[in-house]
Parts: structure tokens; sequence; C-alpha cells
């Protein structure tokens, strides 16, 4: 009797999908049919169906929206940082010839250079304009969604509003007109809030993996801006402090102890060094004029040495007043939803740095810590953030130099958010909630593309600095150039309120192995650090046919009244219909008594 062959159906997931097999008798296969692999579709609708993935996008949305003509104006700082990383593209080197160099000195200020070589792909992919230079800053201020999100789940108890953080980070007024102004402190606060996920990781499940990310993380925030070098060790210190006693850290975690201690070390290696110790000399409050006039008044004004002047009439007591002052400016509402937030040029007319309805959300999200039911951390956070602002005068308070506040406020509003959601008797104050927070909203957005032309609070009489107008007519003066250059023998133009050059060579497309060998001079256009080459210029050059650029300000009318042959031929204006550019011409020959002087 023959025995019957048994079959067997094999299933089998491979690499390219699934595989139906009919496995016959004496090991004799056949393969019938083969499915694509659903997998690829599994995670990418489990992406989709991700709400994290649909915030994201609202968040990038609201920061490439008109990103190449919002904010108005290109400023100084994002021109050169478009120009260098052309520069760094085409020869290794920046504008100033510093071979892949980790600063930059424009006059003092030694900026780290990350931001130069995260806008090298934007670059590439978008071509040299003020959106691809701004890309890398949205991008980076849209993707920190991502870990604002996920040390929001170390920290709350209740997942009911777990992407509360998220949202709120997304429309923030604050994140978004910073991220929308290549601004490297948006892209130094992703990865420092990679690193503090990350040390909240080790702290918890002791991964050396964990210690090793956050180490990196951290330091490649350093690259991109100052603030991050004093606050990371602040803050992992802080942290191991206040989870001492639930995860035993000293005892049992060896890893907590080397990452702060390598963070700290590096902090003081590169805080030591001197071009952060020139950006601070820069900056410090110690070298405020203001502070330094209240010290000497005071110190010369006391003859009487009473107890009283031993006590307040000396450094430590001006400086210590000026630093609790300063520190408080922080926390004051006319900073977080006012109009006090400086420089300007990061503003918008109207809108705080938090709406009314943020505002709202954090004193009940502080109620609620202070009750005790929620995190003490954020706000321990909260109260150390402002502390590198603290130490600088320059446009004080500062919203780019306190940015790393903001993670912290919109983590303490969403406990306001959470504490609203547990009030049963009033289960409409949610949805009340989020109709005012969308209203804001809209009103914030309203404001920024439709009065945003000039980032100057509505008060009459404010006096502001040029940099306030984003340098405002650079761009359609160094294009202008080209064509009126050729009609002259030689132009001259003002290096105020910031040298044209890096907009010249940007916008003109100009090879930087050529320009940057002589950047005060290209063909025959020269580019002063004088306010007013007029002054001279005329003189210098009696024998050419020149054009002379001067700032508008400049007293060009007296001199034609004196009788020098000069007229206006053009100029460039604001939007607001004030003068920055004021184009002069020869109109004969230069008079002897001009020469003799």
């Amino acid at each position: 009797m023959k025995r019957k062959c048994k079959k067997q159906i094999v299933i089998k997931l491979v690499r390219s999908g699934i595989s139906l097999t009919v496995e016959l008798a004496h090991g004799v296969r056949q393969t019938w049919v083969q499915f694509p692999d659903p997998r690829p579709n599994l995670k990418l609708n489990k992406i989709l169906r991700s709400p994290l993935f649909w915030i994201f996008l609202l968040a990038l949305a609201l920061r490439i929206y008109k990103l190449g003509t919002l904010p108005y104006g290109f400023h100084v700082d994002e021109v050169k940082v478009g120009w260098n990383a052309i520069s760094i593209l085409a020869t290794g080197r920046d504008d100033h010839g510093n071979l892949l160099a980790p600063y930059y000195n424009s006059f003092g200020d030694f900026r780290p250079t990350g931001i130069f070589y995260l806008t090298i792909p934007s670059i590439l992919i978008f071509g040299g304009s003020e959106f691809a230079v701004r890309f890398s800053s949205a991008l980076f201020g849209a993707l920190t969604i991502l870990p604002i999100y996920l040390i929001g789940q170390y920290l709350f108890q209740s997942k009911k509003f777990k992407y509360a953080p998220a949202v709120l980070l997304a429309i923030s007024p604050w994140a978004i007109e910073t991220s929308r102004a290549t601004s490297e402190v948006v892209i130094s606060i992703f990865f420092a809030l990679f690193g503090i996920y990350f040390f909240l990781k080790l702290i918890q499940k002791q991964n050396r993996k964990d210690a090793i990310l956050a180490i990196v993380l951290i330091l490649t925030s350093y690259f991109l801006y100052h603030s991050v070098r004093v606050l990371a060790p602040a803050f992992f210190i802080t942290i191991a402090f206040f989870y001492f006693k639930k995860y035993s850290v000293v005892k049992k975690q060896k890893p907590v102890l080397i990452t702060i201690g390598v963070i700290t070390i590096a902090s003081l290696i590169i805080g030591l060094g001197k071009s952060s110790r020139e950006r601070l000399g820069q900056v410090s409050i110690f070298k405020d004029t203001d502070l330094t006039y209240q010290i000497q008044r005071t110190i010369s004004e006391n003859k009487r040495k009473s107890l009283l002047s031993l006590i307040f009439d000396n450094r430590l007591f001006i400086y210590s007043e000026r630093f609790v002052n300063e520190y408080g400016s922080y926390f004051n509402p006319n900073f977080l939803i006012g109009n006090a937030a400086r420089p300007y040029r990061y503003t918008t007319p109207g809108v705080g740095l938090l709406t009314f309805v943020e505002g709202l959300l954090l004193i009940l999200g502080i109620t609620q810590i202070l009750k005790g039911k929620g995190n003490y951390l954020p706000l321990i956070l909260l109260l150390i953030a402002p502390l590198p602002a603290i130490l600088t005068s320059e446009d004080s308070p500062n919203l780019h130099r306190a940015y790393l506040m903001l993670p912290f406020l919109i983590l303490i509003e969403s406990y306001g958010i959470t504490f609203l959601s547990e009030i049963k008797k009033y289960k409409r104050i949610i949805p009340l909630t989020y109709a005012f927070l969308f209203l804001n909203f809209i009103f914030f957005l309203h404001m920024y593309f439709s009065h945003s032309l000039n980032h100057q609070p509505f008060i009459k009489n404010l006096p502001l600095n040029n940099a306030s107008y984003r340098d405002v007519g650079a761009k359609e003066l160094a294009l202008k150039l080209q064509s009126v250059s050729k009609n002259y023998d030689k132009v001259i133009i003002t290096g105020f309120p910031d040298n044209l050059y890096p907009w010249f060579a940007f916008f003109n497309k100009i090879d930087p192995k050529v320009f940057n060998k002589n950047l005060s001079q290209y063909g025959n256009i020269t580019f002063s650090n004088l306010r007013c080459p007029s002054d001279n210029s005329f003189i210098d050059y009696y024998d050419k046919n020149i054009l002379v650029i001067d700032f508008a300000d400049c007293p060009y009318e007296s001199k034609i009244r004196d009788g020098l042959p000069i007229k206006v031929v053009d100029g460039i204006s604001r939007p607001d219909g004030v003068a920055v550019y004021i184009f002069l011409a020869k109109t004969g020959p230069i008079p002897d008594k001009f020469l003799k002087k």
C-alpha cells in the first residue's frame, strides 16, 4: 500500500513580500504566489494617523508660508549666513578666509558658525534666496515639537492632553517669529531639548546610549548659540538633584554623573575661550554705560561714610540690584504679553510673545504645580532659563537670549489645559478656551502678515535703531548697483547701517573665489565703512565721473548750498516712505575752493 504524499502549506514573510509556498513530500517545494510586503504601508499609515505628524505639518506651514518675503527686510545677520554658506560651499572658507572656523567675527560678536553649515543643504536645494537662508531655522523650529512632546511624556501623569505642548509650540507667536528670521537659537534649542530628553531617559532607564546621545546633542547645540553653554550644565545638575531620591542618581547612575561632568567641562573650556570671552565683553552688563555712570556717581557723592552708605553705595549692591531688576524683567507681563521684548525686528506690532489666553493658561498651570498637582521641574527650569540673558545689557529684555524660557512656559501652559479639563462643573470652559486661543492665534497671523512691514510697536514716538528695520533697502540697492555702476567710473557706497558687500555678492550671484579676495572693492564699486562718503569722495576723485551713495540722514543738502556741484539722482526708501539711501552724482567740475581744502 502506497503512502500518501503529505502536503504542507508554508506562508513566509520575506523581504520582498509574503510568499505562499506548498511544500510537497521529499523536500520538493513550489512557490505559487507572492504578495507585496504590506509592512511599509503599515508604517506609512501609522505615521499618517499620528496627530504629531499633522501638528508638525501645521508648524512647518506656519513657518514657511511667504517665508521669502516675511519678515520684511533681509537683515545683516541673515545675509551673512547666506553668503558665508555659499562661500564655504565653494571654497571651504568663510568670506574672511577662515577655513571651517567655529566662529565668525563681524564686529566683535564671535558668532557660532553652526547655522552656516546647516544652511548649505537648503542653498543647494532652493538656490541663493531669502527662502533658502531662512528655511533651516523654519524647519528646525517645526521639528522642535518632537522633543517638547517627548519631554512632556515624562512629566505629565495624565495622557489626555499629551499633544498639548506640541500644539502650543506649533502656534506660538514667539516660536513662529523667531523661526522665520534665520535664528540660530531656534536650531540650538532643538538639539538642547533632545539632549534634555535623553538625559531624562538616562536617569530613569540607566542606558549608556542615552548618555552618549545627551552629550552629543548638547555639544551640537553649543556650536549654534552661546546661551545653552551656560544653561545646559545648570539644567542637567538641577534635573539630577530633582530625581535624586526617586532614581538614586548618585549611587546607581554613574553615567549620569559622567554626563554632567563632560557637559560642565565642555562649557568651561568653551566659555573660557577667547571668542566666548570677547562676545561676553561686548554685551556684558558690566560694560553698560548707565550702570558704570551709576557706580561712579554713587561713589563720588558718598562723602559721609555712614552705615547706610557702606551697605548701599558699593559695586556689589549696585550690581546685585541690577541683576534682580534684569531678572524680573523677563517675568514681567510687559515682556511676555506686552511690547517690551527686544530686539523689535523679531516682534509683531500689537502682539506679545505670548497671547492673552496663553498668559491665562500659564497662571493656571503654575497654580496647579504649586498645589502639588503637577511636576515642579518645568517651573524650576523656567526660573533658571533667563540667567544668561540677565548678564547682558544690549537689547534687554532680549527675547532671543531668553528663548529657552519658551519650552518650559509651554509645558506649564499644558498643565493649565489639564486643570481646565478636570473642572467637571464647567464643561464648556475647555471649548471656550480653545475658541479664544484660536481667535488670539488668528489675530497674531493677521498682524504678522498684514502689519509687519515695520517691526515697531504701536507707540508714536518710539525711538528705533536701524537694526529694527531689518536693513530694508539693502537688497534693492544691491540689485540696482549692477546696472547703475556701468554709467560711472567709480561708485562709492555708505557702510551704514551695515556694509553692503554681502547683499551685493549674494543677490548678484558673484563667485566667492573672486569676490572674497577683497571685500571692500569689486570692479569700480567701493564698499565704504563711512556713514557719509560724500564728505570726501567728490574731492578725492575730482577728476572722475563718480556716484556716491550716502545714508539718507547725511548733510548732502548743505554741500549743495555751499556750491559743491552735485545733485540727487536717485534714492531708496522704506515702505513707510522714509528714505534710506541717497544717490549723489556730479553735475560739473569741482571748484578750486573745495580742492584747496
